[in-house]
């Protein structure tokens, strides 16, 4: 904590000021302000008005940067008028660690999301392919058998073999069993009443819950 008389500077940022105390900028020295304020720099600072300093940057931005100096964390929320690529931006800029990972979590919810539109479209097509060759039930399952304690492999699947080649490389994908992870069978596992309950939606036809199987 600073004490009295302790120097304080003001950064001006694109003409927003921050104040804070030199102190609170050199507690990390391995960022840009860090290095900057520096005893051993002392010589190489050049403030207008006594103790001021200006940085041709994002002045809104800078707010997410003053509050890790002051907490060692980002509070990152999404909001229009700092976006994500900008606070990026004045992060790499200011040479805050890497390892500060504010919005982890919003990544991986977005990975998260990519990949169940990209599953229930897996569906979509397998049902979309089977009616264009007139087929009346279409089941569709990811599973893995064990049988003595050793690993079946087991596809359900209604005319693989006449699915295009890109539905065909999607279902291998998800029923994972090249790599082992089952993908299809985890997502089936924690998503699947959301899932029934879209596709009885928007797909032809009526999906038996039952037995894991679409059927128009």
């Amino acid at each position: 904590m600073a004490e009295d008389g302790e120097q304080r500077v003001i950064l001006n940022v694109g003409g927003v000021k921050y104040e804070t105390y030199r102190s609170t900028l050199t507690e990390y020295p391995e960022t840009l302000l860090g290095v900057m304020f520096s005893s051993r720099n002392e010589a190489l600072l050049h403030p207008t008005n006594k103790n001021e300093y200006f940085f041709d940057r994002n002045g809104k931005t800078f707010n997410y940067i003053m509050t890790f100096y002051r907490t060692g964390k980002i509070h990152y929320e999404k909001n229009p008028l700092v976006t994500e690529s900008e606070l990026n931006a004045e992060l790499e800029y200011f040479q805050i660690p890497s390892t500060v990972n504010y919005f982890d979590f919003d990544l991986a919810y977005k990975e998260v999301e990519k990949l169940l539109n990209k599953f229930v479209d897996l569906i979509k097509s397998i049902v979309f392919e089977n009616i264009c060759v007139l087929e009346p039930d279409v089941k569709i399952g990811f599973y893995t058998l064990y049988c003595n304690y050793k690993e079946t492999e087991t596809r359900i699947c209604t005319n693989f073999d006449i699915l295009n080649d890109v539905t065909k490389k999607e279902f291998i994908r998800f029923e994972g069993l090249d790599d082992k992870c089952y993908i299809g069978s985890k997502i089936l596992k924690e998503c699947y009443n959301e899932i029934y309950a879209h596709l009885g939606c928007v797909l032809p036809g009526k999906p038996i819950k039952q037995t894991s199987a679409y059927k128009r």
